[in-house]
């Protein structure tokens, strides 16, 4: 005895599929390229889609939608520099009459 099983059709043949990619695309360029998969599927989730991160990942790379990291901290102040030291100003005489005042 067999029975026939219809299976769902594969993710790419899916009609909301296309709706998917086109709602990631919109939300990667509303966040000016700020939205990676985790707050894509956030979004997704709270506008009533059902779909779990690595899907949205997958979603996402064909379509070259990839978030911005932040960059590094660049050291920009070159401390090997031959120029003299500035004069202290204050002395160093601090015999203070009344708060607040030098």
């Amino acid at each position: 005895m067999s029975t026939i099983i219809e299976l769902p059709p594969p993710p790419k043949d899916r009609p909301d599929e296309t709706a998917r990619q086109r709602r990631l695309k919109a939300m990667f360029n509303e966040s000016r390229g700020s939205y990676g998969a985790r707050r894509g599927l956030k979004q997704l989730r709270a506008e009533g889609h059902h779909i779990g991160r690595y899907n949205v990942r997958r979603i996402m790379g064909p379509m070259g939608v990839k978030a911005k990291t932040s960059r590094r901290f660049k050291l920009t102040t070159d401390s090997r520099q031959s120029y003299p030291v500035a004069p202290t100003v204050l002395t160093r005489d601090c015999d203070v009459e009344t708060p607040n005042k030098v």
